[in-house]
């Protein structure tokens, strides 16, 4: 079990994360803007085993992305 799970903190979940991004790259996938690294695991994984703690640049993504709740879905993308 991780410690973090131990402590009673949830892991952090890079993919819910503004500052998370997939790269080009093939041989580091993922990375973290803020902290500015491509890593071939999570970035948050990669803070924790670095550091010791738990990623502070956690930032949940904003909710207004996606078509679902939004209304959009009965309005047309583009116009021909």
């Amino acid at each position: 079990m991780a410690a973090d799970q131990e402590a009673g903190r949830p892991r952090i979940d890079c993919t819910r994360c503004r500052h998370y991004w997939i790269t080009w790259d093939a041989n580091f996938p993922r990375g973290c803007r803020v902290l500015n690294f491509k890593t071939r695991m999570m970035p948050s994984q990669e803070v924790l085993a670095a550091s010791g703690k738990e990623c502070l640049a956690f930032e949940p993504k904003s909710g207004g992305g996606g078509s679902s709740s939004s209304g959009s879905a009965d309005k047309p993308l583009w116009r021909a």
